[in-house]
């Protein structure tokens, strides 16, 4: 019983250890929300691709955002776009990025997508109308304040709108899906965005650093300070609850022996599924395809005809219909699954698979 508690207490210890781990660590899938190199439903790679075709002067920043306007501060007004879930919070966020101020006053633009917004009572998909068409939106967050010039809005509230600024334009929405890859198909998504980051001429950077994706040299010089930075920026607490689960676990190994041994019982053979799968392979060997898909047939044909109350015993198409007609309402037409397919091409026993699945699930 003892022994029983301690590794009770072992276990805790250790998913204690993992939980605090992952409080410290970014999720990698949040990170590569809203990558131009992310071809999953919420990354922009397909909007990226789109702005290409279009002939539009658009680029990657692997870089810190302030080097970005060093290296700009002689030349044209640029845009720049940054994508990701809630990266910004509503209050406080400007005074952590002090390149904000210095890139606005001379003349730029940043266009900021997924604010953390409160959720209002507005639908969750919804489409609002534009001169691009309609774009599809998928969130229930608004800026309900108007603090801006509304750009895309409806009656909860602003999704997109433009912060008045000095010289610059700061343009923020509040969902970071605008144009992700899940909104190909929409009509109104891509062009409109496109128009958005394109009205203030100039050359359009998207934000990748924040993703992860950094240039070698960048790279080089993060790496140089990430474990001074880990421990600047990660609470103390956490700090010592690691530190305290480690010790822990070292000194059990140390003092604790595993216990007595336990003998090894051999798994359990479940013959039913040793039949079928060595018949399975067998069948598959001999290029028994066609062999296989009628006995599938006829099983299904029979269970069909247990279920309509017509027996076991051989009952013809017109019987059949009939039974299934009283019984549904549905045509003849909707048995034909229980004809098996004479071509045994992948494609065609997907489909065949599949309407024998919705007949089976029909309700007698």
């Amino acid at each position: 019983m003892r022994q029983r508690r301690l590794w009770l207490l072992f276990g805790m210890g250790l998913l204690l250890l993992l939980g605090l781990l992952s409080l410290s660590t970014p999720s990698a899938f949040s990170l590569a929300s809203g990558s131009t190199w992310n071809r999953n439903p919420d990354g922009y790679a397909a909007w990226y691709d789109y702005m290409e075709a279009q002939g539009v002067a658009i680029q990657r920043w692997q870089q810190p955002v302030a080097d970005l306007l060093k290296q700009r501060r002689d030349q044209e007004p640029a845009t720049l776009v940054q994508i990701h879930p809630t990266f910004w919070s509503v209050e406080g966020s400007w005074a952590q990025r002090p390149w904000l101020d210095d890139w606005l006053r001379r003349g730029n633009t940043l266009v900021v997508l997924g604010l953390s917004y409160p959720v209002t009572a507005a639908p969750f998909e919804t489409q609002i109308p534009s001169d691009r068409g309609p774009v599809t939106i998928a969130t229930r967050r608004r800026q309900a304040a108007e603090k801006g010039t509304p750009l895309l809005q409806d009656d909860q509230g602003l999704i997109v709108w433009r912060q008045p600024q000095s010289a610059g334009q700061l343009i923020l929405a509040v969902t970071p899906h605008l144009a992700a890859n899940a909104y190909q198909q929409a009509a109104g998504n891509f062009p409109w965005l496109a128009d958005l980051v394109t009205q203030a001429g100039g050359p359009i950077w998207v934000d990748e650093y924040l993703h992860g994706y950094r240039e070698a040299e960048a790279s080089a010089t993060a790496g140089a300070s990430s474990w001074l930075t880990y421990l600047a920026q990660t609470p103390l607490v956490l700090v010592c609850g690691q530190i305290v689960v480690i010790c822990l676990l070292i000194g059990w190994a140390q003092n604790r022996y595993l216990g007595a041994p336990q003998a090894i019982h051999p798994p359990v053979v479940d013959n039913s599924t040793a039949y079928i799968q060595a018949l399975a392979e067998v069948l598959y060997k001999a290029n028994s395809h066609q062999f296989v898909v009628d006995a599938l047939a006829a099983a299904e044909r029979q269970q069909l005809q247990q279920r309509l109350g017509l027996g076991t015993g051989p009952v013809d198409d017109a019987t059949l219909a009939t039974a299934w007609h009283q019984a549904t309402g549905g045509a003849a037409t909707e048995l034909h699954p229980l004809t098996p397919p004479t071509s045994l091409n992948t494609m065609t026993l997907r489909e065949w698979l599949r309407r024998l699945h919705v007949l089976h699930s029909r309700d007698l």
